[in-house]
């Protein structure tokens, strides 16, 4: 964490006020390292299993269906299919009644060392 923290303030001046523990796992070792360093760590409460089916239409159902205000869903765009399911996934979401924002928008102020699973 330190090392990836110096190197965004050193390309970019930003300091992360977000962690994504790699695969959703954590404990409370890793919610204290995260919050002694001002971080608060982002986890989901809707998951696509984009990684698994790698399915555009499938990702767009499963995001939607689980959806709720202040739901946190887990894509990945580093899968093209991901990245063709967000166009539905937004429009989907906003037919619903929902407005799909960035977690940034979502949280304005983390509390470091909280886990957020959504923002109910």
């Amino acid at each position: 964490m330190d090392k990836t923290d110096a190197a965004l303030k050193e390309q970019g001046g930003i300091t992360p006020r977000w962690m994504r523990p790699p695969y959703g796992s954590y404990d409370s070792r890793v919610a204290a390292a995260a919050g002694a360093r001002g971080m608060a760590l982002a986890v989901w409460d809707v998951v696509t299993a984009d990684w698994q089916h790698r399915n555009t239409a499938t990702t767009c159902q499963r995001a939607v269906a689980s959806a709720h205000e202040g739901a946190i869903i887990l894509m990945h765009d580093i899968h093209e299919p991901t990245v063709a399911a967000a166009e539905c996934v937004i429009d989907a979401l906003r037919a619903k009644g929902l407005k799909p924002v960035g977690l940034h928008e979502m949280i304005a102020r983390p509390e470091a060392g909280h886990v957020y699973e959504n923002a109910a």
